[in-house]
């Protein structure tokens, strides 16, 4: 585990633990973790910072906010879709993370993937149920907010939450 608390002294770090337990390596302060859906939280803390300042609204359709990549409209319903129902895991939209992609991950599990890379699993898929009408926990919600966060702050998302999360 890595620990960074940032106060006006200053910032620290408290690490603990293995990273690898078959090397018996220890974790440093730049041990890389797969965070799995704590991301979550803090792409809807930036969603929330955006629609503060202006940069959009809750009930805008997503897709006429973030940039266009290839296959964006080979996703079924994604231009009926809002910010809120990717919020709330109601969109409808297929699943990108099934069966194809971890397969596909685990080939490389250093690898970083891009938004279409990660959504062309779900490219000329039908959608999971109309957007609004049922919730249904889809992490292609997430990812798509991420590149919407990358979109409206004209960066990465990485970026982004850095910059309006952690250094301040």
């Amino acid at each position: 585990a890595v620990l960074l608390v940032i106060s006006p002294k200053g910032r620290e770090f408290a690490v603990a633990g293995l990273a690898d337990l078959k090397l018996r390596d220890a974790v440093k302060e730049n041990t890389r973790f797969y965070i799995a859906s704590s991301g979550k939280l803090m792409t809807s803390a930036v969603i929330f910072q955006l629609e503060q300042e202006g940069k959009l609204s809750l009930p805008a359709k997503a897709a006429n906010l973030m940039a266009p990549f290839p296959g964006l409209g080979r996703i079924d319903h994604i231009k009926s879709v809002t910010v809120e129902q990717l919020l709330k895991h109601r969109s409808g939209l297929a699943e990108y993370y099934g069966d194809e992609f971890e397969k596909a991950a685990s080939k490389d599990p250093s690898k970083r993937w891009n938004v279409e890379e990660s959504l062309k699993f779900i490219f000329d898929e039908k959608a999971n149920d109309q957007p609004g009408r049922a919730y249904e926990y889809v992490n292609t919600n997430y990812v798509l907010l991420g590149h919407l966060i990358a979109s409206l702050d004209r960066g990465t998302y990485e970026n982004s939450l850095k910059g309006r999360l952690f250094e301040h």
